[in-house]
């Protein structure tokens, strides 16, 4: 059975580069067409069945970073307006960003992009980061449950010293285990 053309990945890639588009082209001061799309991104967001907390959760984590690139704007002629505006923009394409990725998955995404004219190379290498960051996710937790294992001295200056540790092994095993990987996909006759 084939899904509405609306569930389809397609069309919600459109849709939300679209958004996205008239979001950032949109005049300031324009505050109907702010309310227009933010009342679509409420619909979408009702239809879609996400729980608040885990769109909110990934809000909380990329607010400081636009918070801390717009509080530059305050210090302009007119910065307070500019601000706003900046936030407002801001926070509307991130949460079109995280309706397109909660209501998606990945690989769809892909599948869509490759039908476009993106250089299939780029895409390529946004699939296997994809595909190896829960391999290195998964490092990270092996090293960790390792150092908790072998660890009795809480303090400060150890806490620090361990976790650079930790980063530097991880670096290593990971740019091990991409060679490895590497060799065995050029073994099977990728090509680059």
């Amino acid at each position: 059975m084939k899904q509405p053309f609306f569930f389809q990945a397609s069309f919600k890639l459109i849709l939300s580069f679209l958004i996205i588009i008239s979001t950032t082209i949109m005049p300031n001061g324009f505050w109907i067409g702010f309310l227009i799309l933010g009342y679509l991104l409420f619909v979408a967001f009702i239809i879609s069945d996400i729980p608040v907390k885990t769109i909110a959760k990934r809000l909380l984590v990329i607010l400081p970073f636009i918070l801390s690139f717009s509080i530059l704007t305050l210090f302009k002629q007119d910065g307070f307006e500019f601000f706003l505006y900046l936030i407002i923009k801001s926070t509307l394409c991130i949460i079109t960003i995280l309706l397109l990725t909660s209501t998606t998955s990945f690989s769809d995404l892909l599948n869509v992009l490759k039908k476009t004219p993106i250089p299939k190379l780029f895409i390529t290498i946004m699939m296997l980061t994809y595909r190896y960051l829960y391999v290195l996710i998964d490092e990270r937790e092996r090293l960790k449950r390792a150092k908790q294992s072998r660890t009795f001295n809480h303090k400060q200056k150890h806490i620090w010293k361990n976790l650079a540790t930790i980063i530097a092994l991880l670096f290593i095993r990971a740019s091990e285990r991409a060679d490895r990987v590497y060799h065995a996909m050029c073994a099977r006759g990728w090509e680059t």
